[in-house]
């Protein structure tokens, strides 16, 4: 995906770039094409002159670290204008630099970028970034089970808490399975074979028989380091976080 230059651009062009079409499948002409452009440039961060009749005349692009960042994930994800550049890239840099966040639940993620960054980002918008960022092929989930880690979450005076399973852990980890299956076969004889219905039975008396449940968290990666596109959303997070860090450090002296 390039950037748009500063410079005139003929209409059928800026229609291929933008998506927007000059003509509607009956042929007939898109009587709102240059009005549709002009929002969509000005979304992707483009100021642009339309001559009536003329070309499409770009003047202004985007410059800075976060801008250009926005225009990516703007044009890349459909992201909504109002996104929020900054804790995008913390989310990244932490994704790409902290081997522990690649495999964690999401609450720990949440809490992660929340010590490392002050950034409270709700786990649902984690979860919206990554299901983009897989979609566009810049992260990757990996099926294979050594990639993998083992969690438990446990309640202690009625708050949960979540810890990566521990070698000492696994003989436990191991009669909780072994326990889980055989309950999972019972209910699901109660349930006329509705296995949906027999996991939700299951989980809820294996939580009050072990007071906690494991659960394997698949591995996140930033996926196809070396590609152009990918090297060039790298390039700039670092560039917004080494901004960032600089101001910050300007502000406390």
């Amino acid at each position: 995906m390039k950037q748009l230059e500063i410079r005139a651009y003929e209409r059928q062009e800026i229609a291929e770039i933008t998506g927007i079409p000059m003509f509607y499948q009956s042929g007939n002409p898109n009587h709102d094409f240059i009005g549709r452009v002009k929002d969509r440039l000005q979304k992707w961060g483009y100021t642009c002159e339309t001559p009536r009749g003329g070309a499409v005349i770009v003047t202004r692009k985007p410059e800075t670290a976060e801008e250009r960042l926005a225009e990516i994930m703007i044009r890349l994800f459909g992201l909504d204008i109002q996104i929020e550049v900054y804790p995008f890239a913390c989310f990244l840099h932490l994704m790409l630099n902290e081997p522990a966040a690649q495999t964690m639940p999401w609450i720990e993620r949440h809490a992660m970028i929340q010590e490392m960054y002050g950034l409270d980002i709700s786990e649902i918008t984690l979860r919206r970034w990554t299901k983009h960022l897989l979609d566009a092929d810049i992260m990757d989930k990996s099926e294979f089970r050594q990639d993998s880690e083992w969690w438990m979450t446990y309640n202690d005076s009625g708050e949960k808490h979540q810890v990566p399973v521990e070698e000492a852990d696994l003989p436990q980890m191991h009669q909780y399975w072994q326990r889980h299956t055989e309950l999972l076969n019972e209910w699901r004889i109660k349930c006329n074979g509705n296995m949906s219905a027999a996991w939700e039975a299951a989980r809820k008396e294996m939580w009050q028989e072990f007071h906690c449940c494991y659960y394997r968290c698949k591995c996140l990666t930033i996926n196809g380091i070396g590609n152009e596109e990918i090297d060039t959303i790298l390039d700039l997070v670092d560039e917004i976080l080494e901004l960032n860090w600089d101001s910050s450090n300007a502000d406390q002296t």
